[in-house]
């Protein structure tokens, strides 16, 4: 599934920035507890009951808003990258809900 290495690619971009930044908390929410539960859903989609896509689509959609409300109450860096993978991630996210419904 191509959503799943987007985000993997996403995450592992997000851990590097995490290594320039490494003071950053909301950079390293992103790259850990954000994108984990990001991954995780995806890769559920392929396993699970496709009557829980609905709910997967909710948490990573939970796991992008992490991150984004972590980055806007930090405010120490320029993380406009960072939104820029969110924004295709939720791209991504908005197929499979199409093809949840």
């Amino acid at each position: 599934m191509v959503a799943i290495g987007e985000a993997i690619e996403a995450q592992n971009y997000l851990k590097e920035m995490m290594k320039k930044y490494p003071s950053s908390q909301a950079i390293k929410e992103c790259a850990t507890s954000a994108y984990n539960e990001v991954v995780s859903e995806f890769k559920g989609v392929v396993i699970e009951d496709p009557e829980m896509e609905d709910l997967v689509v909710q948490y990573a959609n939970d796991g992008i808003r992490m991150c984004e409300t972590a980055l806007a109450n930090e405010k120490i860096v320029n993380v406009s990258s960072i939104y820029t993978l969110n924004n295709n991630i939720k791209f991504l996210i908005g197929i499979l809900q199409r093809g949840a419904q």
